[in-house]
């Protein structure tokens, strides 16, 4: 094992400048090729299918199209492609450095493209099958430019890790798609290696080669990973001093140090990922043994991956890059700092001491100062109108009764038990009227079950008007028709419509404000809303990066499970933070 890790590190370091070179000559491939065709692709299958963009009520239109659908299949095959020459050009020039042969970028080249008629067959279900359970891996560099984006939403395991259940099979379908990943780690360079083998033989290879060696990859790869982030992480943090000695000498010269240093430290990051992902490929040759006899059918050669004119012009663009990179970072120093307006919404309430969506998580949530407590609103089988989640009380009552089946009354005797605590499911009304005393505001979430009564949306109005807070709190929903139902029936009232998954533009939406899941949300598509004048909600943040990255995007609101961190974060931007602090927030 340490052998692999010195002689992978080793070979990493003598050709440093040889991987260097490949990501820089990749990035520009990618740049001006593989992404600006995926876009293209991707704008045509939206003008296509006639919308904005594809979100979870959208998708079906998108697969009854039959021009959409041959746009869709086009632009899997190429991601795919774009995918497999990214880290096939690793692993190809791994194979060759570490058998001390030379060659071209041409003949990389060709190596790869004798692969392109597996991709015309029914491996490429197999490819979309592979590089799914790749994700698991994306964290220690196996990924590439068109996969870094992709994880499971986070919601999702959030709202798992509620439940014992939950986190069982959270835990257990994670560990199992880590093992299957870990078997077939292999296939990938097999497949790129081997000039006969297909993806199918690749994966059975793997399977057998990988039989026992589980536990010793993981180390290898894990201790690699460790050295890594300990060797960026220290990197910055000395790229990080001068800035905080320089703002204690000349404030004059400080944001220019800070712009200057966080370019470098930037630019380090890049490279410093370029050469994971060669240390990675040189790695997993090693343990696989793959350097033996492998057939490529490609003449050992002179390694020149440019010529020197393009090497030229690349540098000068570096330059340049690196020099409006640096006056940008510059401008963004020098900028007043200002408290972002961004509104913090406590998810079913303050839950660190209280069950989520009852009276004691309100006031909790109205104690630390939240702006609004999102809550949710089912209807009972007698139309009673009560706050809770779930369709059924499995989760906090340990009862198989759903909601729609019990009457008003009967849910009033349910108890709620969760982590030690014991709680009662309030009534919408008696919601409200606690929300007044405590004078915190409510962003009432109306959830459908199926079987509501026609009247469900009418009584929340009235409710609502009767209380005299129709002006006052926000209403949202994952239907369409139930916000525009609740416009026409009280135009005073601000409505939310939510989306659970969006890819593309900003959505048209029959609502006031829009209210994002985490992983579709972006600085592009916050600019559109700007420009339309629309509001953006972000849901669910509960990671302290996250809370930061979107304070500092200046979103209008972000729902969260930890309200009294972000508010204590959102303040902190108010305070007098010097330049090695944003420097440092800006490295997270």
């Amino acid at each position: 094992m340490k052998q692999v890790i010195q002689e992978s590190l080793g070979s990493v370091w003598t050709n440093r400048k040889v991987y260097i070179k490949s990501l820089l000559l990749l990035t520009v491939i990618q740049g001006i090729l593989f992404l600006p065709v995926l876009g293209i692709l991707f704008n045509q299958i939206l003008h296509v299918a006639g919308l904005q963009s594809i979100t979870e009520t959208t998708l079906l239109s998108v697969l009854m199209n039959p021009l959409a659908v041959i746009l869709l299949i086009l632009l899997a095959l190429l991601a795919i492609i774009t995918i497999v020459f990214e880290m096939g050009f690793f692993f190809l020039l791994a194979h060759f450095l570490s058998q001390k042969q030379q060659i071209t970028f041409k003949q990389i080249l060709i190596g790869l493209s004798g692969k392109l008629g597996s991709f015309i067959s029914f491996q490429l279900i197999l490819f979309l099958i592979y590089f799914v359970l790749l994700l698991p891996l994306a964290s220690i560099g196996l990924q590439s430019m068109v996969t870094e984006s992709l994880r499971l939403p986070y919601f999702i395991a959030d709202e798992l890790f509620k439940s014992t259940t939950g986190t069982i099979i959270y835990l257990v379908a994670l560990l199992g798609v880590f093992y299957i990943s870990m078997r077939l780690i292999f296939t990938l360079p097999i497949f790129i290696l081997e000039r006969e083998t297909s993806m199918l033989e690749g994966m059975k290879k793997s399977w057998l080669i990988s039989k026992g060696q589980s536990l010793k990859n993981i180390l290898v790869l894990a201790s690699i990973l460790v050295l890594y982030h300990l060797l960026l992480g220290g990197a910055g943090l000395i790229l990080v001093i001068p800035i905080f000695l320089i703002e204690k000498v000349s404030l004059t010269l400080a944001p220019w140090v800070a712009g200057i240093m966080l370019t470098i430290i930037q630019a380090m990051f890049v490279m410093s990922f370029g050469l994971l992902q060669a240390m990675m490929a040189e790695t997993i040759i090693r343990l696989g043994d793959l350097n033996e006899g492998t057939r490529l059918g490609i003449s050992e050669a002179h390694i020149d991956l440019l010529p020197k004119r393009l090497t030229l012009l690349t540098k000068i663009g570096l330059t340049v890059v690196m020099i409006v990179a640096a006056l940008g970072n510059i401008m963004t120093m020098r900028e007043g700092i200002y408290a972002p307006a961004t509104v913090i919404i406590a998810h079913r309430g303050e839950t660190s001491q209280a069950i989520e969506n009852t009276l004691t998580a309100l006031i909790a949530a109205a104690d630390i100062k939240a702006d609004y407590v999102e809550l949710d609103v089912m209807e009972t089988k007698d139309k009673g109108l009560v706050v809770f989640h779930d369709d059924t009380l499995r989760r906090l009552a340990n009862r198989n009764d759903a909601i729609k089946d019990l009457t008003l009354a009967e849910i009033n005797e349910v108890v709620l038990s969760n982590g030690g605590l014991t709680d009662r499911i309030p009534t919408l009304a008696e919601f409200i009227d606690v929300a007044k005393e405590h004078q915190i505001n409510l962003l009432i979430e109306i959830k459908l079950h199926g079987n509501e009564s026609t009247e469900m949306v009418q009584n929340v109005v009235k409710l609502m008007n009767e209380k005299g807070v129709a002006n006052k709190y926000l209403v949202q929903s994952l239907d369409g028709n139930v916000v525009s139902e609740v416009k026409q029936l009280e135009p005073a009232i601000k409505t939310g419509y939510l989306v659970a998954l969006n890819i593309g533009n900003l959505p048209s939406i029959p609502a006031d404000f829009l209210v994002l899941e985490d992983f579709s949300v972006n600085q592009r598509l916050l600019d559109q809303a700007k420009a339309q004048n629309k509001t953006v909600f972000v849901w669910t943040v509960n990671r302290e990066n996250l809370m930061r990255q979107y304070l500092r995007m200046n979103i209008d609101g972000m729902i969260t499970n930890q309200p009294k961190r972000a508010i204590e974060l959102r303040q902190s931007f108010e305070e007098d933070r010097g330049f090695g602090q944003r420097v440092r927030e800006l490295m997270d």
